[in-house]
């Protein structure tokens, strides 16, 4: 049997407020520039990963 393990990266525009995600694996994601697809804006790095919001009473983007 041969399987595959997929990490999936979700993003959230800081001007248009919509998300987008990329399937990748072993990308530099805070050494790279993102741009929105919705709007344009580039999000230069540093990032910030907001994975531990999830399952929290805050909000998943980490923005409240």
């Amino acid at each position: 049997m041969n399987y595959s393990k997929e990490i999936i990266y979700h993003f959230v525009c800081q001007r248009c407020d919509l998300w987008w995600s990329i399937a990748a694996e072993n990308i530099g994601i805070d050494k790279k520039t993102w741009v929105c697809p919705w709007c344009g804006h580039k999000h230069l790095p540093p990032h910030r990963d907001t994975s531990h919001y999830f399952g929290t009473t805050q909000s998943k983007r980490g923005t409240s």
